[in-house]
């Protein structure tokens, strides 16, 4: 997935405007994001993919860019 798709899933979960996202922002601190969110942006990021993620490394990543370098290792 690219970055550009990861945000735009990001932006829909998280009912956020188009375009507010940054690559190397904070996820936990966008509006809205809490852990039932967290795992409805994983379902929502793998169903697209249909990439299979890891949940501790995905729980570990902070930012949109660790994201997409999760979905790119995972595509390896």
């Amino acid at each position: 997935m690219t970055v550009n798709e990861i945000m735009e899933v990001l932006e829909t979960v998280l009912d956020l405007e188009e375009g507010t996202t940054e690559i190397d922002q904070d996820i936990a601190h966008l509006s809205g994001y809490d852990s039932v969110q967290a795992l409805r942006l994983l379902t929502h990021l793998e169903s697209i993919s249909g990439q299979k993620i890891d949940f501790e490394r995905y729980y570990k990543a902070q930012t949109v860019r660790d994201l997409a370098e999760l979905f790119h290792a995972s595509s390896c």
